[in-house]
């Protein structure tokens, strides 16, 4: 009887700790998203959110995307007290997360349609000598059944709500159901959300599902970025929504 109590006071407790720490209960994340052509265009937008602890950089290579931003090499010298997110939409990520600085607050986030079968241990192994994180990014169009051979490598997920390419698109509602499907398949999973991301679309998002959201024109498309950052933070983290 003792055996089955203890067992029943373990599982509470259990029960007690994915409430707090799980389906990112407090830890709802706002990260600008920059999408630039220039190192100088970047140095303005770091600057322009200093309150910003996360910072998602959209990198294209006129490949995977037609778009083309900047690159590596513009790359070198980020801010080391910030989490840096890099969105890979490139034809070759391998190449990519070779060249680009790692460390502990840097997270690489890969196109599942850009990997070749069978790839997706080498990039995961790519990432881990680099000592940084690895999320698997998902298109609309994409199933996540995708996700059914990589998911237990990762404990992050970007679903993009636009088709990518290009900054200011419309938010893509039908993306929501994938968010519900993920956060049943796995509670503490962390989701990401990028494209349309707003006032109006944050909290529909959140009650999806999602815990982190990449805000590129509501961010800097307002004359004080810093504050439209915290505004979006603040309405991310308000509960009962």
């Amino acid at each position: 009887m003792q055996v089955i109590q203890g067992s029943a006071s373990r599982l509470v407790g259990f029960i007690i700790c994915w409430r707090v720490i799980g389906a990112g209960a407090d830890m709802t994340v706002i990260a600008p998203a920059i999408l630039v052509y220039s190192k100088e265009e970047l140095k303005q937008r770091l600057a322009s959110v200093p309150s910003a602890k996360t910072i998602h950089i959209d990198i294209m290579d006129g490949k995977f995307v037609n778009n083309t931003t900047i690159g590596p090499a513009e790359l070198q010298d980020l801010p080391k007290d910030r989490e840096i997110e890099y969105h890979l939409m490139v034809a070759d990520p391998l190449a990519f997360i070779e060249k680009l600085p790692g460390g502990k607050n840097s997270i690489f986030e890969v196109h599942l349609e850009s990997v070749k079968a069978g790839q997706e241990k080498e990039i995961a192994e790519a990432v881990k000598k680099k000592k940084s994180r690895l999320a698997w990014v998902l298109n609309p169009p994409t199933p996540l059944a995708r996700l059914e051979s990589c998911l237990g490598s990762v404990s992050q997920i970007l679903l993009m709500t636009v088709n990518p390419g290009w900054a200011g698109q419309s938010y893509i509602e039908e993306v929501e159901e994938k968010m519900r499907e993920l956060r049943k398949l796995r509670p503490g999973l962390s989701i990401e959300i990028d494209g349309g991301v707003g006032a109006k679309t944050i909290p529909r998002a959140r009650a999806a599902g999602a815990d982190r959201f990449a805000a590129a024109s509501s961010v800097f498309g307002h004359k004080e970025p810093d504050t439209a950052y915290r505004n979006l933070l603040s309405l991310a983290n308000k509960r009962g929504e």
